[in-house]
Order: C-alpha cells, then sequence, then structure tokens
C-alpha cells in the first residue's frame, strides 16, 4: 500500500513541481553549504573570537587603548581555529560557490585572516566580499567588510587609505543605524593612532552618539579621553574617563579610568582637591588591593600637585622603604623612583637629589617604548636620556661645589686656615662615631633578629651630607669629606664606595658564615688548632668594625688640593669657569631650564670675565634671557658680544637677533675669520684628532688664501700629518687622507652620513704650495726647509725595491719630528759653540728631557729649541700636547722677519754635550725655523696659561 501511494504522489504531484526543480536545487545547495561548512567555519571563528576577546579586557595605561581587537591579536591558542576557519571557508567556495554563502565565506576568511595578522589576505578578501556584496545589492554586508577592510589597512599603517573606505561607508545613504557609528569609532581610532588627534576626537564624539553597546561605548570613551591628554586638553580628557563609568565597564577598564581621571585632574588642571577625593576613595576601596602601589603613587604625585610636599615625600618614602611589603611598591619600583626624582626636581628644586632618583630609575626601567610607538602620558620615556642628562648635571655641580670649598680653604690665611682643618677634623670625628653608634645599633638589631637587614638603596640624607651645601655651620668641606662622592651617583658598582654598605653587607656575611680566615683548606685549619669559636656556626656573635678601630677614626684629610699659591687659586678659577659654563649649557639645552641657567652664565659672566670661556657665557646668557621672553633684558647683552669682538661667529648671530645687517667683509674682518677658523682647527689637533685637523687646516688654506692664518695652517697641516704618520704608522711620503663627509638621503627619508678619506696632495706639494702662495716671505723660507729636507729623506725606487725583498735589513727612515727638526741627511744644524752658565745651588731633578720639573732660568743650562710659531695660541696648543707626552716645555718669544714669534723650548741641560746626547729623544714637533741648543740664562717665560694676556711665568 506503501509503494501504491508513493506512485499515486509521483504521477498526481509530479508535473506541477518541474517548473520548481532549480528553486529547491538551490535551497539544497544552500542547505547543504550552510551546515556542511559555513556552520563549522562560523563556529570556529567565533571560538576564536572569544579568545581574543577575553585577551583585550586587560587595558594598557601607557599605549592608546584599542576599541576593536587589534590585528594580529589571535595568540597561540587561538591560532587554530581560526585556521581551520579559514579551510572550511576555502572549502565552501570550492564546493558551493554558488551557494548564498560564498560572500559571507569570503568575509569570514577575511576576519581569519585579520586576527591572524596575514593583512595581505585579509584585504584581498576583504575587496572581494565588498565587490560581491555590492553586485548583489547587500549594503550591510558590503558596510562590515568596508569597516574590517578599513581596520586592515589601518593596521598596516596605510592610514590615508583606511580613512578614505571608511569616509566612502559613511558618505552611503544607505549606510545603516548599526554600522554607521561602528565605521565613525573605526575612524577615530586610525586617526588617533596616526597621531591626528584633533580629527580623532570628533570622530569618536560622532560614533558614541548613536551607540547602543556598553562595551564598545566604554572603550571608546576611554579611548576618547587618552586623545583628548595627548591633544592638550586636559578638562575634556577628564570627562571622557568620567563617561567610561556610566557604561558600567568591566573592573579593568574602570580602573584605569579611575586612576587616569585622578591624575589629569590633579596634574593637568586645578581641579587638584576632586583628585584627591577620588583617590581618597580609591584608597580605600578593597576592589584596588592589587594596585594598591599605583594608587599611592598616583596619591603621592597629586599631593606634591596640590602643594602638600611634605605629605607626599612620606607617600614616596612609604613605597620605597616600607618594612610592610603591602605597602611597599614591587612591580613598579622604576616607576616610583622616576616620579619621586620628578619630586625633588619640581616641588624641591633639589636637581642633585633629583639626579640619584633618575639614575636608579633608568636602572630599574629595563625597557622602554619604540619611537613608532603609540604611548600615552603614563609610559616612561627617555628615562635613561634624563638619567644621563642630569647625572652630567650632578657631577658638575659636584666638582663646582669642590672647587668653591677648596678656593674658600686657599683664601684663607695660615691660622684661619689651620682654625678651619681643625674644625672640619673635629666634625667628621664626631660624624664619625655617630656612625659607629649606628652600626652597633645594627649588630644588636641584627643578632636579635637572627637575620641580616637588606638595604635596596642608599640615600643621601641618612648616609652623608650633601657637598654643595657645606657642613653643619654653612661653610664648605673639603675634598675627601663627608658626602663625597655623591650618593647614589659616584659610589660604584654594587655600592663598592659606599662603606657603610660594605660594612652592612659584613656584618651579615659573618652573621651566617663566621669569621673564618679567608685562605685555602681553612677547614681543616680549624678542626687542628685553631680557636672553636672562629668556626661557622659554632658562635654567631658580630665582631667590632675592625678596620675603624685599628685606625682609630675617619682616614686622615688630604689637603694636597687645597690652592695655597695665587698661580693654583688662578688655574681653579678658570676650571671653575668653564664647569659653570658646561653646566649652564647642560641647564639651557638639555633640561630646558634657562631660569637656572642665568645665573650660572652669570656667575661666568661676572666673576669671571677675563676667562676664555665669557665671551661664549654672554651669549649664552643672551639667549637664555631671549627664551624667557625678556628680550630687553637680553639686548644690551647682545651688543656686548658685539662690542667684544664685532667679527666672531658669535657677534655674527647677535647681529641677526638684533636685526642689524651682515657685517661687509673687509680685509681686517677676513683676517679675524681666518684666524678664528685657524684658532678651531688647532683645538682639534689639540684634542688628538688628526684626521678633523688635517681636514680643517687644509679647509683653512684654501678658504683664505694669501691670508697669515692660511699659511700658517698650510704648514700646520704638514706637521699634522706628519705627527699622524708617525703615531699610525701611515706612508709619510703617500698623498694626505684628506676627511670628506658625504650626506644621502635614503628611501625613507633619512640622512645617511658617511666619512670616507680622499687622497690629497703630498707633503713635498704642500709645502711648494706655500712657496708659490707666500713667496719672499719667512713662511715660503721654512716651506723651502721643510720640502728640502722631504726630499733628502724621500727613499729612492731601488731602496724602496730592496725594503721589500728584506725588511729586517733595512735601516730606520727618518720619521716624521726628524723632517721638522732637520734630522733628515744634509740638514743637520751644526754644534753650538757659547758658553753655558749653570747655577752652581740648581738641584738635579732641574735637568733632563723630560719630568714633572718646570724649566726654570734661573738654574741656567740649555734648551732646545723646537719650534717658532707666530700665534700665541699655537705655541699654547703645542706646549700642551708636549706637556702630556711628559716633556718639560716652555714659551719665550723672539722677533723675526715678519713680526713677533711664540718659541717653544723643551727640555733643559747642564751642558751642551748633555743636550745633544739627547737629541734622538726629541719629540716630532714644531714648524719653527731649525733646531738647535739655546742658552736659558736671561731668558722671560711666557705663562702658558696667560699668553692671552703675555703674562710672566711665576718663577721669573
Amino acid at each position: 500500500m506503501r509503494r501504491v501511494f508513493l506512485l499515486f504522489v509521483v504521477l498526481v504531484l509530479g508535473a506541477p513541481l518541474q517548473g520548481c526543480a532549480p528553486l529547491l536545487g538551490r535551497r539544497y545547495t544552500n542547505f547543504r553549504a550552510y551546515y556542511n561548512t559555513f556552520y563549522n567555519a562560523r563556529d570556529k571563528l567565533r571560538e576564536g573570537e572569544r579568545g581574543v576577546q577575553e585577551a583585550q579586557r586587560q587595558v594598557d595605561r601607557t599605549h592608546l587603548v584599542t576599541v576593536f581587537p587589534a590585528a594580529g591579536a589571535a595568540a597561540t591558542a587561538q591560532r587554530t581555529p581560526m585556521e581551520t576557519a579559514v579551510e572550511k571557508g576555502a572549502e565552501l567556495l570550492r564546493r558551493f560557490p554558488e551557494s548564498k554563502w560564498a560572500d559571507d565565506a569570503l568575509l569570514l576568511m577575511g576576519k581569519a585572516y585579520f586576527y591572524l595578522g596575514n593583512s595581505v589576505g585579509a584585504e584581498g578578501k576583504f575587496r572581494e566580499a565588498i565587490a560581491a556584496a555590492e553586485a548583489r545589492e547587500q549594503e550591510e554586508l558590503a558596510a562590515e567588510a568596508r569597516f574590517w577592510l578599513a581596520r586592515t589597512l589601518g593596521a598596516a599603517e596605510r592610514y590615508d587609505e583606511a580613512v578614505a573606505v571608511l569616509e566612502e561607508g559613511l558618505a552611503r545613504e544607505d549606510a545603516s543605524r548599526y554600522w554607521a557609528p561602528r565605521l565613525q569609532l573605526a575612524r577615530g581610532e586610525i586617526l588617533a593612532h596616526a597621531r591626528r588627534y584633533g580629527e580623532a576626537a570628533p570622530a569618536l564624539e560622532a560614533g558614541l552618539a548613536d551607540l547602543r553597546d556598553d562595551d564598545l561605548a566604554a572603550r571608546a570613551a576611554y579611548l576618547l579621553g587618552q586623545v583628548y591628554e595627548a591633544a592638550e586638553q586636559p578638562a575634556q580628557a577628564a570627562d571622557a574617563y568620567a563617561r567610561v563609568l556610566r557604561h558600567q565597564p568591566r573592573y579593568e577598564l574602570e580602573y584605569a579610568a579611575l586612576l587616569d581621571r585622578a591624575l589629569v585632574l590633579g596634574l593637568r588642571t586645578d581641579r587638584k582637591e576632586e583628585a584627591l577625593t577620588l583617590l581618597r576613595q580609591m584608597r580605600r576601596d578593597d576592589r584596588h588591593a592589587a594596585s594598591r602601589a599605583e594608587v599611592e603613587l598616583a596619591y603621592a604625585r597629586v599631593l606634591a600637585a596640590a602643594g602638600q610636599p611634605d605629605e607626599a615625600d612620606a607617600r614616596f618614602r612609604e613605597l620605597l622603604y616600607s618594612q610592610d611589603p603591602r605597602a611597599r611598591a614591587s612591580a613598579n619600583r622604576g616607576e616610583v623612583y622616576l616620579r619621586y626624582g620628578e619630586f625633588f626636581r619640581d616641588a624641591r628644586a633639589d636637581l642633585r637629589r633629583a639626579a640619584v632618583y633618575f639614575d636608579t630609575a633608568s636602572a630599574q626601567v629595563r625597557t622602554e617604548p619604540a619611537r613608532e610607538e603609540r604611548v600615552t602620558a603614563a609610559a616612561l620615556t627617555g628615562v635613561r636620556r634624563q638619567a644621563d642628562v642630569y647625572r652630567a648635571y650632578a657631577t658638575l655641580a659636584g666638582r663646582i661645589a669642590e672647587l668653591d670649598s677648596l678656593l674658600y680653604l686657599g683664601s684663607l690665611d695660615e691660622p684661619a686656615f689651620q682654625a678651619a682643618i681643625v674644625e672640619i677634623e673635629a666634625r667628621r670625628l664626631r660624624e664619625w662615631e655617630e656612625e659607629q653608634r649606628r652600626l652597633e645599633r645594627l649588630r644588636a638589631s641584627q643578632g636579635f633578629e637572627g637575620g641580616p637587614i637588606l638595604r635596596e638603596t642608599y640615600e643621601e640624607g641618612e648616609r652623608g651630607r650633601d657637598p654643595a651645601s657645606g657642613g653643619e655651620d654653612g661653610a664648605p668641606l673639603p675634598p675627601g669629606g663627608p658626602g663625597t662622592p655623591s650618593p647614589g651617583i659616584e659610589v660604584g658598582f654594587l655600592n663598592y664606595r659606599n662603606i657603610t654598605l660594605v660594612q652592612e653587607n659584613l656584618l651579615a656575611f659573618e652573621q651566617v658564615w663566621g669569621t673564618r680566615p679567608l685562605v685555602p683548606n681553612w677547614r681543616r685549619r680549624a678542626a687542628i688548632g685553631t680557636d672553636a669559636a672562629n668556626r661557622p656556626g659554632t658562635d654567631l656573635t658580630i665582631p667590632a668594625f675592625r678596620n675603624d678601630e685599628e685606625r682609630g677614626g675617619p682616614p686622615p684629610l688630604d689637603l694636597g688640593a687645597v690652592p695655597r699659591s695665587p698661580l693654583a687659586q688662578a688655574r681653579l678659577r678658570t676650571e671653575r669657569a668653564a664647569l659653570r659654563y658646561e653646566l649652564g649649557n647642560v641647564l639651557f639645552l638639555s633640561m630646558a631650564r634657562p631660569d637656572l641657567a642665568v645665573e650660572w652664565y652669570r656667575l661666568v659672566v661676572e666673576e669671571d670675565a677675563e676667562a676664555s670661556v665669557a665671551p661664549r657665557a654672554l651669549y649664552a646668557l643672551a639667549e637664555a634671557e631671549r627664551a624667557l621672553g625678556r628680550a630687553d633684558d637680553a639686548a644690551p647683552l647682545y651688543e656686548q658680544v658685539l662690542a667684544a669682538d664685532s667679527t666672531s661667529e658669535l657677534a655674527r648671530q647677535a647681529r641677526e637677533r638684533l636685526g642689524l645687517p651682515p657685517l661687509v667683509a673687509t680685509e681686517a674682518t677676513t683676517e679675524a675669520l681666518a684666524d678664528a677658523a685657524y684658532d678651531d682647527a688647532y683645538g682639534q689637533w689639540q684634542s688628538g684628532d688628526y684626521a678633523a685637523a688635517l681636514a680643517a687646516l687644509l679647509d683653512v688654506g684654501d678658504a683664505y688664501p694669501g691670508t697669515e692664518a692660511g699659511a700658517r695652517a698650510l704648514l700646520a697641516a704638514g706637521l699634522v700629518f706628519s705627527e699622524w704618520a708617525h703615531r699610525d704608522s701611515l706612508d709619510l711620503f703617500g698623498p694626505l687622507p684628506r676627511v670628506r663627509v658625504d650626506s644621502t638621503v635614503a628611501a625613507d627619508s633619512t640622512v645617511l652620513v658617511d666619512t670616507v678619506f680622499v687622497s690629497g696632495p703630498t707633503l713635498g706639494a704642500l709645502y711648494a704650495r706655500v712657496e708659490a702662495e707666500y713667496p719672499e716671505t719667512g713662511y715660503a723660507d721654512r716651506a723651502l726647509t721643510l720640502r728640502e729636507a722631504y726630499e733628502a729623506a724621500r727613499p729612492t725606487d731601488a731602496a724602496a725595491d730592496s725594503s721589500n725583498a728584506a725588511e729586517t735589513d733595512k735601516p730606520d727612515e727618518p720619521l716624521a719630528g726628524d723632517l721638522e727638526l732637520g734630522e733628515a741627511e744634509g740638514v743637520a744644524p751644526p754644534l753650538p759653540d757659547f758658553d753655558v752658565p749653570v747655577a752652581p745651588d740648581a738641584p738635579a731633578e732641574a735637568w733632563g728631557l723630560q719630568g714633572d720639573q718646570p724649566i726654570n732660568t734661573r738654574w741656567g743650562g740649555v734648551a732646545w729649541r723646537v719650534a717658532s710659531v707666530p700665534s700665541p695660541l699655537a705655541a699654547q696648543s703645542l706646549a700642551r700636547g708636549l706637556r702630556r707626552r711628559g716633556y718639560r716645555t716652555a714659551i719665550t718669544t723672539d722677533e723675526g722677519p715678519e713680526g713677533s714669534l711664540f718659541i717653544l723650548l723643551v727640555g733643559q741641560f747642564a751642558s751642551i754635550a748633555d743636550g745633544e746626547a739627547a737629541r734622538s729623544e726629541l719629540p716630532p714637533a714644531g714648524v719653527g725655523r731649525d733646531l738647535r741648543l739655546v742658552p736659558i740664562s736671561g731668558m722671560i717665560l711666557l705663562d702658558e696659561a696667560a699668553l692671552g694676556d703675555e703674562g710672566i711665568n711665576s718663577n721669573e
């Protein structure tokens, strides 16, 4: 009967259904496509998305928050479901390409690629989905695909393309109420990540206006607060953070919004009481117990900003030094040190103590965000650079304080000096005794508690007095006293220079291990016959502080650095002037504190007007006043710069600041500019940079032909190359290696700088050029002498071939210095013939080529005249270079055909024979006329430190 019934159905109803076969077929295909592939693919995608969304719950306050899950957010646990979703989607497209789910499969595969971080695959699938959806007029699907395509482009930092896709979607009239706000939020997020905060805020505001999803709205409001904060609109940022709480977010986002709202109100607005109230509520809320240290840190920072430094200081100290582990910061100690340093910098105006905490913070903060990261105000950026800047400040300030103390003590007469030393010694003894009592209390507490006390930091106020603040009565402290070296900066690796910490750790070690001898086989020796009390474990009594008890007090003062002579005091004042100028530069240029820099610049200008750095300090003072907006005070300072030297580079810049026309070049100004360039090149030589000095001197010769500075520069270039060749074994007879700096612009707009050497003239050609450009002058005569010596010393081709064949048999060639000093064959000077007066009371250390004893004309004898130069700066540079290498050097003057020359003398000998014996040890120095022994008796030696003033050496 069933078969008959079925046959009836087929015969009766079959004919009408034949027209509906295609419709039934499509439905059957869609049915199979959905349940066989698409359903499983969507299920796997949702599984992966749940993991991504769970990971998104954590909020990193140091980076811009993402409203929607970020590209590549799929962790290892979510990669397998995402990959399975891609495979199922691809299978659907292969088996059922005409299915209604094919477009959805394209979108699904694009999402999976997005989460996996495959931006190329994701972009391709989303563009295919948009095209297919528009062809079938599926506007919802097209809007969703545009949303995901824009996010993919934004993740690839193609921000302009991403914004264009979103704006295209928003411009369509059929944009749905669901997708329009999401497109706006995506646009705001992308603009924020592009750092276009002024455009990002309105987009986020527009998206929040029509959004009906609390989770998205909470994250979007938090991002809006971060955007307003980055755009320097703190009041709007605080309101945005408050909007987060209206959407009842998850705890992590709620906590971040509360904390950021309190910080922006307390640190960047005048609503500080409101911020303190909010933080006090957070401190009482047990939900924030796990983040108590972070809340306490924010509370301390706002207290300091609200004008309550004492309470803020107590909060900082509790975070760092509290014995209660629940109150002490552990995970974010680096930030605590950093903020405590900012407290001393801003609230206490104590930059030296701030440097201590910045230095510790730089050691605690292991990594810093890269430059391209989208960080917020909560991120710790530039910690190491700031620590370096403040370390430089503290070092300079410490040295200046030390020089002030030394100059103060050196200025006292003998009775007052002795009284000051007695007072300082008594104070140091009292402090040492107090330290011993503190150590005794520490030993007692360690013995009672049965374990060592671990110290994590070193506090300046507890361990020593700041050398800048002086003693108890304000008197400066000498070097080596309490507070030196600067705590936290110069205590060395693991505080090995900190006597207190070393002794504390020694006590802790002996408490555990006893006082066993530090020798091999100590256990066996102890077992054989040593006192049982010394065996570890039998008696843990802490021994006395043996080192200091044996010494009976603190180490004696080192008074050798106290300047008791006028010359020594002048040298220290010169050093102090340079350090004051450098300290002003650190404050002005590195710390952006012109208000503090002007005080140091003014000290140089007013107290050290004769120092070489005084003109630069005057110009820097004018710049600092100008930076403070005090143009009326800066203008007279610029005019003083012009009055001091109207042709200098500083004067040129001062003319620009005053709005004056450039100075018309004249012969006098050209000579002045040439001299300045020559002096700069000599400074590079003095610092030991041969390559830069050689290039600079050659540049001076090229830029100022016909000037005396140009001639001196070319001759000095030969000397620099000779000395360089002697030191680094360069080819003396090859071309001069001239430095050239090439710069190219890379594809990413970065400038690549490459320093290369190019071939220049030989020494012979250089001297020949001087002869040609400066005929009938003393410079041409010197160049001729040097060229003849150079040519005479040049090896012949046969000699070069033989040297290549048998290097070990080659006799020594003349060195660069020998050429300048006349050692080449045929140009050796004759032996001198004159009487050599010698003082009968001259000590033995008065004679010799090298040593620390200065040349003294009262002892008589002879010296080698090794150089004659027309510039006092050149003579000073040569003398300092020789003195660094241990040569006894002095400077005198002589009259030459072109005027006064400055003569460089080396060594002092009791007889001509002694001087000739030292000829082979003479230095490779000088561009002088000749090399000869000269009598010293009756000479007037110039003081090197006062060459500019033609001062006379004190021994004259």
